[in-house]
């Protein structure tokens, strides 16, 4: 059943249902369809964003939305509400705290509905979750992988012993254990162990001089004896050592800095000359002297002090003796020649005052 424009309604802040928020006019609209103009029309509806639109027929007739205006969308199935700026969604009631864990009605694990089959809910290796999917067979069992898998087959125990098994499977041969690998820390006491094999090779057993020389002090050194003694020839046999690899020096592939080298001696080959760039010398110990362009230590010729507090004792920013004239003989401060100088310019303006020699 169509719905048609009541203009008084036009006025109330629930409105009837509209089809949809769009920006296009529909192709072929029936009289009493009704639309939110979204923020960009066109055609029919430009220059009424945001406004209801409601086809009566021949025309399109557009009403401003105040704020607050409500209405239902049938193609978005929510409520849509006017802010005074543009149509959105009425926002979903908010989920009671309460029903979280530890609120005071937490909803039960066993009291939500039976989920879908989602794999997105299985354990996995970083995060807890549900048993996947059992398979119905009583041959699999959950591996730490999080599938389902047959568990393969281990040793079968036997009257004598156990079946010998290699990389989780047993050998082809079905022997029996013979020999066991056992760990450093094992501690099998000697006793139990069967030192007479009958087929053991004596090819690599030391011979009687090696023996000799496990004590450090005997032994012939021999083309079968390689074990070296305290006493050994060899020990002193000198070498020519290897020389210096180019690649350590500057420019070279791995250059050897400065900062890894050990402190040197007291060389004073090593020390700045005219001819080559070198360490300083050794420091004289002397907070007055400086090292002069041939490598020494000095004092600067004339070196002194300049002080304030000698050179300007009245603290007034001036050099001392600045403030006076001295002819060798006389003195006279600089407020003396002041006053004399005012009295000579008084004198030269024509005024008649006495001029005193000072």
């Amino acid at each position: 059943m169509a719905q048609y424009r009541v203009p008084v309604l036009e006025n109330f802040s629930w409105q009837p249902p509209v089809i949809d928020i769009q920006n296009d006019p529909p192709g072929s609209p029936t009289k009493g369809d009704r639309y939110i103009i979204a923020g960009t029309p066109t055609g029919d509806w430009t220059g009424h964003a945001w406004y209801i639109a409601t086809y009566t027929g021949s025309a399109w007739v557009f009403d401003q939305p105040s704020e607050g205006w409500r209405a239902y969308d049938q193609t978005n199935n929510n409520d849509k509400y006017f802010n005074g700026i543009v149509w959105l969604a009425m926002p979903p009631s908010t989920h009671a705290a309460s029903h979280q864990s530890g609120g005071g009605d937490a909803i039960k694990l066993d009291d939500l509905a039976a989920p879908d089959d989602n794999t997105d809910l299985n354990v996995g290796v970083s995060a807890h979750g549900l048993c996947p999917k059992a398979p119905n067979d009583t041959a699999k069992y959950l591996r730490g992988d999080g599938s389902w898998a047959t568990i393969p087959a281990g040793s079968v125990p036997t009257g004598t012993g156990f079946r010998h098994v290699t990389a989780g499977s047993e050998d082809a041969a079905a022997k029996l254990v013979e020999n066991a690998d056992v760990a450093a820390a094992a501690a099998i006491a000697e006793s139990k162990l069967a030192l007479n094999y009958a087929t053991h090779p004596n090819a690599n057993d030391p011979t009687a001089d090696q023996k000799a020389a496990l004590a450090g002090t005997t032994g012939t050194p021999s083309v079968t004896n390689k074990y070296v003694t305290n006493s050994d020839p060899r020990n002193t046999d000198s070498r020519t050592p290897t020389s210096h690899a180019t690649s350590h020096k500057s420019a070279g592939g791995d250059p050897i800095k400065i900062d890894e080298l050990a402190v040197p001696d007291d060389v004073t080959t090593l020390n700045a000359s005219v001819t080559a760039h070198g360490l300083l010398p050794k420091l004289s110990g002397s907070a007055t002297e400086f090292m002069r362009g041939d490598g020494s230590w000095a004092t600067p010729p004339g070196l002194g002090d300049m002080l304030k507090s000698t050179y300007d004792t009245d603290d007034d920013g001036k050099v001392d003796n600045a403030e006076q004239l001295n002819d060798g003989t006389n003195i006279v401060t600089a407020a003396q020649g002041k006053e004399a100088y005012d009295r000579r310019a008084s004198y030269d303006s024509g005024y008649k005052c006495l001029v005193f020699t000072i």
